[in-house]
């Protein structure tokens, strides 16, 4: 009866833990981005789940503090402040955003980075040359510091190395453009790289330990770039055309960025190069995407790192509320009742530890959720054993004949062309490879490669082997395999057929090409001569005649004797431009002038002077 209790206790306690996250909207979200006026947050699949800090009009930079559950980030348009911390509630009216850093010099802040060991943020002012410095306690900072001061460089981009403490940013001075480095004390400053042109964002990769930085280049152009952290095994992994990449974070398997021009986010996997190709994940924005942040569970991800494993020991014991240390291995479920007082409407499962300051959960290699819930190895892979790797992230042993990150993908799938049947061959201290079994046309690793009739009739002729599953008589066509060279004359014979109508139909379209590009071309140019000739031919001149006919009158024989007379002419109808019977005659002293001019002058004037009855000629 105890243990029916007891499941049912359990049962009931899982299922409040499920509502509770389902009803939590804003634990869930992975990304978070600026643009001029608000924050939206996001969750693994690019689905807006929330906003916050719309009361603002310049935002740009933004860090996230994981260990506690804090968001920084800058207002350039705001006279009263530059730095704000932001805390997420259940819903958009329980935001809480509370200023941090009074704005001093009419700075310029283009990056926000945070130190969770000593708590301290780290801002660049690239109107004032410096990078500033403040120690963050108990929701208050102490007063601002310059970290580092330069004369010429230009810092942009900056972020904290936690486990190595190193402090790293970017030059954007496109005149001596650089990525350097120093310790979190301010010394050892350190020039990493110097062939950038204008470098902006970077971020820390624990993963791989590297940085990655996003360089804006001369003309529109920009790439994706990565480096081990003292600088060298530098590679280029994306070179693109009209992008102006602004602020880039990192996880296991990829690389976000920000972009200025087409307001979007993009991405690329880390073991990209060169020719590979960005995805736009998300370009709906209402206003220029500017600052992005990205969870990582850095606490849990990289617990049994070695170089993360003493830093991130110290800020778990940090958070924790005693002064005795609590880990993994001495941790009982006795003194770890005593030792800690978690709230009452919050419970961490499979031994996770209540995170005091934030009030979440803190879980332990293999868990995750808001309250160690859900294992990591879940029904995470498909064909094969689920391990944790050193990181704590969940990794796959494939079964035979499957591969991929989650063991997905079966290896003999589209590996046999031709109705090959694949098969699984297992070598001696090797993993399972598959093999083809192809059929009697074709031969080669995937069965790519069709034989020749030579080849099956050798193997005919030489073992007398008929293949089951050819359609044609092999003794009829391979012949008494006496004449080697007429072995295949049946065959052959067909085939060349077949290539002689295959020439044949490619000859005739070749010829019907050639011959109508041909016939086009005279008759564009038998177009183009006849439009020329049309348009530059010389325009005859129109003459304009009036005439006053009237019927029953002899011809004009003299020059009317009064005023009110008319002078008027009898014109017969002269058919087809014949000569006429009446002909029409001008006056002496025209006729004088005229023989002094030449001929074609003769003919413009004597209809203009027949028209032309003012009397001048009279």
């Amino acid at each position: 009866m105890r243990i029916f209790s007891e499941f049912w206790l359990t049962c009931i306690l899982y299922i409040c833990l499920f509502c509770n996250i389902i009803s939590s909207e804003t634990s869930s979200w992975e990304f978070a981005v600026t643009t001029k006026n608000k924050i939206l947050f996001y969750d693994r699949n690019w689905a807006e789940l929330t906003t916050a800090a719309q009361q603002f009009n310049g935002l740009s930079a933004i860090v996230y503090d994981e260990t506690e559950e804090n968001i920084f980030f800058n207002d350039q348009a705001q006279d009263k402040g530059s730095i704000f911390l932001l805390k997420l509630g259940d819903t958009d009216e329980n935001h809480i955003v509370k200023k941090l850093v009074q704005k001093v010099q009419n700075e310029h802040i283009q990056g926000i980075a945070y130190d969770p060991l000593e708590r301290t943020l780290y801002w660049t002012d690239a109107k004032n040359h410096r990078i500033y410095q403040a120690k963050f306690t108990e929701d208050e900072i102490s007063t601002p510091s310059v970290f580092m001061e330069f004369t010429e460089e230009i810092p942009r981009g900056i972020a904290v190395d936690v486990c190595r403490r190193k402090l790293y940013w970017t030059n954007s001075n496109y005149m001596n453009g650089s990525i350097e480095r120093a310790s979190l004390s301010g010394e050892k400053r350190e020039v990493l790289i110097t062939d950038v042109h204008m470098p902006m964002g970077i971020a820390i990769d624990y993963f791989t330990d590297k940085i990655f930085w996003l360089d804006n280049k001369a003309g529109n152009h920009y790439s994706v770039e990565s480096a081990s952290l003292i600088g060298n095994h530098r590679e280029v992994l994306v070179t693109s055309l009209y992008n102006s990449p602004d602020n880039i974070v990192v996880d296991r398997d990829y690389i976000y960025w920000t972009e200025f021009y087409q307001e979007s986010v993009w991405k690329v996997s880390k073991t990209a190069y060169g020719a590979d190709k960005a995805i736009k994940v998300l370009s709906n924005f209402t206003s220029t995407p500017r600052g992005i942040i990205i969870k990582t569970d850095f606490l849990q991800n990289h617990m049994n790192n070695p170089e993360c494993r003493r830093v991130i020991k110290e800020i778990r014991q940090r958070l924790l509320p005693h002064t005795d240390e609590v880990t993994p291995q001495n941790v009982t479920q006795t003194n770890q009742t005593k030792a800690i007082q978690p709230p009452k409407d919050h419970h961490c499962l499979n031994r996770g530890i209540p995170n005091t300051i934030s009030g979440h959960c803190m879980c332990q290699n293999g868990f995750t959720g808001q309250h160690c819930e859900v294992p990591l190895c879940y029904n995470y892979c498909v064909h094969g054993k689920c391990f944790l790797s050193e990181t704590g992230y969940a990794e796959c042993q494939c079964d035979p004949g499957f591969s991929g990150d989650r063991c997905e993908r079966d290896v003999c799938t589209g590996f046999c062309l031709n109705g090959g049947r694949c098969t699984l061959e297992v070598r001696e201290g090797l993993n399972a490879h598959p093999v083809c079994q192809c059929s009697s046309l074709y031969s080669g690793r995937h069965c790519e490669v069709m034989k020749t009739v030579e080849e099956l009739c050798r193997k005919f002729c030489e073992s007398g082997y008929v293949y089951p599953d050819l359609p044609w008589n092999m003794p009829q066509i391979c012949g008494d395999c006496t004449d080697k060279n007429a072995t295949h004359a049946s065959l052959s014979h067909d085939g060349d057929e077949h290539r002689e109508l295959e020439d044949e139909k490619t000859i005739k379209m070749i010829w019907f090409i050639l011959v109508s590009v041909i016939m086009t071309v005279l008759v564009l140019l038998n177009a183009i001569c006849f439009f020329m000739w049309r348009f530059q031919k010389p325009v005859r001149p129109k003459i304009k005649k009036t005439y006053v006919v009237r019927k029953n009158l002899t011809p004009l024989t003299c020059r009317p004797s009064g005023a009110e007379q008319q002078c008027e002419i009898t014109i017969e109808n002269c058919c087809n431009m014949n000569v006429c019977d009446t002909p029409c005659f001008d006056p002496k002293a025209l006729q004088e002038e005229m023989q002094k001019e030449s001929r074609k002058e003769d003919k413009k004037k004597l209809l203009r002077h027949m028209v032309d009855t003012n009397g001048d000629l009279y």
